[in-house]
């Protein structure tokens, strides 16, 4: 009772305060330089997907690796017990919130290496009595985090995730306070006080971070609504004329190949005549559904807009008219493959398709736009589909 009402004293004061709004203000800074880093790699088209994804993880895993030895600076200068060991949980939650939030192989890396490389600097130290009791925390420890990397827990608002969510965190902590107990002889006691620190700060963090997510979240679908067709699901037309003379400004005088294709469906007008609008609004979206599938099946990053009725068009950075020939064939039988069960009628859809790329004879978007424009009703002119 007496050490519960020391830690008590200890933690709910002044510097406890001080070090959530320290943790608050680190996870920020880590959040915002990721989304930063994130925005310039995918304005570095002139790096391919991979290597960019590649930057990504390395950057993240010197970000944690700088600000758990800034934390471990910090909490070595601090005069109070308690508050130097409240510290440890500060990078335990940065660690999970990580893991849990973000999840990318730096930070996966990063949350299997500090484990061993802690436990190989206490097994040199001598800390380590009880060999078999610190490798099953350490066993637990890392079962935990490859739960949680391999999508085991993703977020949402539901009782059963959050469930889930308060289980894999117990059993992160557990792994380790229990390490950190058996190579510091702390008692249960302790380990039990740690481990409520823990709890309250993790529970402040997660709460917070999910009340600003929920916001991002409505604003997103704000801005979604705004450039999403709403009948097809595609970019809609105000989306594409705010982004094609940006695109186009990327690849302007670069090496890097941009290609475009337009495709419309063949005799449209016969489907809403034939069998009226809303089997013509019904063939609209398979077609588009259909095309989607397509670019994420042959992963091209290509994307869709809506830019007249029945007209669309597909914007693929880094791909050449040769390449894009061979995505949009594919996507074209596979369009025409098989029957459409559309408002309970079995319809066969076609789409013809013109194909072209950056030259450097252009001058602007509406160069690319109007040649593919007239490939399109070449294409129609010599048969269709």
């Amino acid at each position: 009772m007496k050490e519960f009402s020391r830690w008590a004293t200890g933690f709910f004061s002044i510097n406890t305060i001080i070090i959530t709004f320290f943790l608050i203000g680190m996870l920020f800074i880590m959040v915002f330089g990721g989304y930063l880093l994130s925005r310039k790699l995918r304005a570095a088209t002139q790096v391919s997907l991979g290597i960019r994804h590649q930057i990504n993880n390395v950057v993240w895993f010197v970000l944690l690796s700088v600000s758990m030895l800034f934390l471990q600076t910090a909490y070595s200068i601090m005069s109070y017990y308690n508050s130097q060991w409240e510290f440890s949980n500060v990078q335990f939650i940065i660690l999970f919130f990580c893991l849990y939030n973000i999840r990318n192989g730096g930070i996966i890396a990063f949350n299997y290496i500090l484990p061993l490389v802690k436990s190989y600097q206490y097994l040199v130290a001598g800390r380590i009595d009880n060999v078999w009791i610190y490798l099953l925390l350490l066993i637990i420890l890392f079962l935990d985090i490859t739960y949680v990397s391999n999508g085991g827990l993703t977020f949402n608002d539901s009782k059963k995730h959050y469930k889930l969510y308060l289980v894999t965190l117990f059993f992160f902590v557990i792994g380790w306070w229990g390490m950190l107990c058996v190579a510091f002889d702390f008692s249960p006691e302790e380990m039990g006080l740690k481990i409520i620190g823990f709890a309250v700060l993790a529970s402040i963090i997660h709460f917070l971070y999910r009340f600003v997510r929920n916001i991002e979240k409505e604003r997103a679908s704000l801005e979604r609504d705004v450039k999403i067709d709403e009948l097809t699901g595609a970019n809609n037309r105000a989306e594409f004329d705010k982004v094609k003379d940006q695109i186009f400004r990327s690849y302007d005088n670069k090496d890097q190949p941009l290609g475009i294709a337009m495709f419309d469906i063949d005799h449209f007008k016969q489907f809403n005549d034939q069998y009226g609008h809303t089997v013509g609004d019904g063939v609209l979206k398979e077609t588009v559904r259909r095309v989607q599938k397509g670019l994420l099946d042959n992963q091209t990053g290509g994307e869709l807009f809506r830019v007249g009725g029945e007209e669309f068009l597909i914007i693929f950075r880094d791909h050449s008219a040769k390449d894009v020939r061979k995505i949009m064939k594919s996507i074209r039988d596979a369009v025409a493959g098989e029957l459409s069960d559309i408002e309970g009628r079995q319809l066969r859809i076609n789409i013809s398709c013109g194909i072209t790329e950056l030259k450097a004879t252009d001058t602007n978007f509406s160069d690319l736009y109007n040649r593919v424009d007239s490939y399109l009703y070449q294409s129609k002119r010599q048969g269709r589909n």
